[in-house]
């Protein structure tokens, strides 16, 4: 939703998916806004596939501990 002059815009779910990171866009979130596209290019999130972040590495012990070890209670909450 968007909140523009006092009301609510209701603009819709996410449904593009950005081809190069997954995430999920909004039509007019695309590159061209003055092309209707059934293929829209993003820009916002990888640049257009020009930004290449390295794959993760495991995290360490402690923060590997709360986030995957779901039944110690410690780790619920995290």
């Amino acid at each position: 939703m968007l909140f523009i002059g006092g009301a609510y815009i209701d603009i819709g779910d996410p449904v593009w998916e950005c081809p190069h990171c997954k995430v999920m866009m909004w039509y007019d979130e695309r590159i061209n806004k003055d092309k209707q596209t059934q293929k829209p290019r993003f820009s916002l999130c990888y640049s257009d596939g020009k930004i290449q972040l390295p794959l993760l590495h495991e995290p360490p012990h402690p923060l590997n501990y709360l986030l995957f070890k779901y039944q110690d209670p410690k780790a619920r909450n995290f």
